[in-house]
């Protein structure tokens, strides 16, 4: 599924069969193609989403347009090989934001802790 309108290019995968509005456009993989794939390769062209879209106040992309993008689909199994190695990497990213967020956490906290030091005497 794919977002065409506002915040166009965001994509998800429908774990089961779903009914969308005319402001989703859902990509319906054939036998030939892995939907993992599918996801990262549609999720690549957010840029030229945006390029298609109508200039209107809000942005949007519809269906004829849509239907003009172009994904090269190389053999299945690669397909799985590729959607398997993205899938690991943005796990990676992930965990790598997380652990930034922690970070990010921590080093707010320092400020207020070095203050109670001070203030107890024990700096």
């Amino acid at each position: 599924m794919v977002s065409c309108i506002g915040k166009l290019g965001k994509c998800a995968i429908a774990g089961k069969t779903v009914a969308t509005n005319q402001q989703i456009n859902s990509v319906v993989p054939g036998s030939a193609v892995d939907s993992v794939f599918l996801y990262f390769a549609v999720r690549e062209l957010g840029s030229q989403f945006q390029a298609a879209a109508s200039t209107t106040i809000v942005p949007i992309v519809n269906k004829t347009a849509f239907s003009r993008f172009f994904i090269p689909l190389p053999p299945p199994p690669e397909q799985r090989h590729i959607a398997a190695i993205l899938g690991e990497q943005m796990a990676a990213v992930e965990r790598a934001r997380a652990a930034l967020e922690e970070e990010s956490a921590a080093i707010e906290k320092l400020p207020a802790a070095l203050l109670r030091r001070a203030f107890a005497g024990e700096l």
